[in-house]
């Protein structure tokens, strides 16, 4: 009878022990060829380090250690003749005290990056936070620690194209923070005059056939960008129909996208609004898109609902009024209308932010490490299964790839200002994807429900974060169309 591993982490043992083995070696294959930068995080004893052992067997091709398991398989297309070096930090033995221990043990790595000839290098990080946890009670010395292995991931940075795989695990994800500069976040640069006055910014975001207007307007210390967007009688056939059907707008949709997008992720739902015969109105928040402002930062989340209402006073805009919102721009619309209730004639929110997924660790992650973060990464690839959609986002050089940690803390505050939000007799509709695992949606929900008495609810089995850019989002578009079709009398009423 084979026996448990129980305290074992060495793959070479188990499988050579004679102990019981779960296969997981489907895993491997599916994230080699998905990727090649990877963050795991798991809390103890969950098999992390037995993984990095195991990845390890598998790009040293130990075939045989892995007799009769996925990768064996022909079926599963490992590569047996690739071969790649492999470098392993393990940083959980023993206790770094300084940043001259730190430097010590990677400079001893320099002799073993050498013997990479002509193979793709894979690199394994295991316990990358431990130096700065175990030094948390000495802050100057886990900064040091922390700006030590920056330059070290920064190092790395030239090297895309000498690497294979890169896998960092830990049990803290908010430090993954201090790798931000380094390897694993590199960030399209931005062409020359990006703007929608750009034929190729147009085709980018797939807006042929758009007349697509654009300025800025002040709301405090911001420049705001408005998207003025309408059809071209010369663009599709759709379109066409639709612009010469269209004569008086019916009045004006403001469109508000999600924390780290920008108007121009927003073009497919813009042509439905156009369609039905909506003036729509698109705006980059704050530190987004074509907007001034830190990148993805902000003081207040009142400032996003400001801008909104800038926006809004900055011209005499067709009435009714629709506001569509998706994240964080449902909680700007939000904040809007607390601080001018009734601007609008109905609201339609996808996905709505007021407690972000997994609240109270991340309430905790900033308490304790908000003195030593100044950046998080943002989850890449965790709101949509669409690869396509993932893809475009990967080249967009408006998309953000990072959250400061000072937004963290505005989201915090936001809690207590949604706290003291009355009722609000306008009609929502709130469109919520049960897989979502971005926005704490069990929380927002009912919370959004009791704000809104006048509200319609409509969940969306298994769909994740960008509902209406996941795989199977033809339910979402369903609802939403109605909803762009729907004349005020047949919207929600209490």
């Amino acid at each position: 009878m084979l026996r448990l591993p129980i305290g074992l982490q060495g793959f070479s043992e188990i499988r050579t022990g004679g102990y019981a083995y779960f296969d997981k070696t489907p895993f491997i294959a599916e994230l080699e060829s998905r990727g090649t930068y990877y963050f795991l995080s798991r809390p103890r004893r969950f098999g992390k380090s037995f993984f990095v052992d195991t990845l390890d067997c598998a790009f040293s091709c130990r075939r045989e250690l892995l007799s009769g398991l996925f990768l064996d398989r022909p079926d599963s297309g490992w590569d047996w003749k690739r071969s790649c070096p492999v470098l392993r930090l393990y940083f959980a033995g023993g206790t770094i005290a300084s940043r001259a221990d730190l430097d010590a043990r990677l400079l001893a790595l320099v002799p073993l990056l050498s013997q990479a000839k002509g193979e793709k290098l894979v690199i394994l990080v295991d316990e990358y936070d431990k130096p700065i946890l175990d030094n948390l009670e000495r802050p100057e010395t886990a900064a040091d620690i922390r700006d030590s292995l920056r330059d070290f991931y920064g190092a790395i940075k030239p090297l895309y194209a000498f690497l294979r795989f890169i896998l960092d695990r830990s049990l803290a994800p908010l430090i993954l923070g201090l790798l931000l500069s380094g390897a694993l976040w590199a960030v399209p640069p931005l062409p020359p005059a990006w703007n929608p006055s750009n034929s190729s910014f147009r085709a980018f975001y797939g807006a042929e056939g758009l007349d697509w207007k654009w300025s800025r307007i002040r709301s405090g210390p911001y420049d705001i960008a408005i998207h003025e967007l309408g059809l071209e009688p010369g663009g599709t056939a759709p379109d066409r129909a639709a612009a010469s059907d269209r004569g008086t707008p019916r009045g004006t949709a403001f469109v508000v996208h999600g924390y780290l997008e920008h108007a121009g992720t927003q073009v497919p739902l813009v042509r439905t609004l156009l369609g039905d015969g909506w003036r729509v109105v698109a705006i980059d928040l704050p530190g987004h898109g074509l907007s001034s402002g830190a990148r993805a930062d902000i003081a207040d989340f009142s400032e996003y609902g400001a801008a909104l209402l800038a926006v809004e006073d900055s011209q005499a805009w067709p009435k009714p009024w629709r506001a569509v919102g998706h994240s964080t721009g449902c909680a700007a619309i939000l904040s809007a209308e607390a601080q001018r209730p009734g601007s609008f004639e109905a609201i339609f929110f996808q996905a709505p932010l007021i407690r972000s997924w997994a609240w109270e660790p991340s309430v905790l992650g900033y308490t304790l490490f908000s003195w030593l973060i100044g950046e998080l990464p943002g989850r890449s690839g965790a709101s949509s299964r669409d690869r396509d959609f993932n893809r475009r986002t990967s080249l967009d050089p408006l998309f953000i790839r990072i959250v400061p940690f000072h937004w963290v803390g505005a989201l915090i505050r936001f809690q207590d200002e949604v706290a003291a939000m009355g009722s609000f007799s306008t009609p929502l509709t709130l469109m919520q994807g049960t897989g979502d695992t971005v926005v704490d949606a069990p929380h927002n929900v009912p919370l959004l429900e009791k704000l809104f008495p006048n509200h319609s609810t409509v969940m969306i089995p298994g769909a994740w974060h960008s509902i209406l850019w996941d795989i199977h989002a033809e339910a979402a578009w369903a609802v939403f169309r109605a909803w762009s079709a729907a004349s005020l009398t047949s919207l929600p009423n209490p």
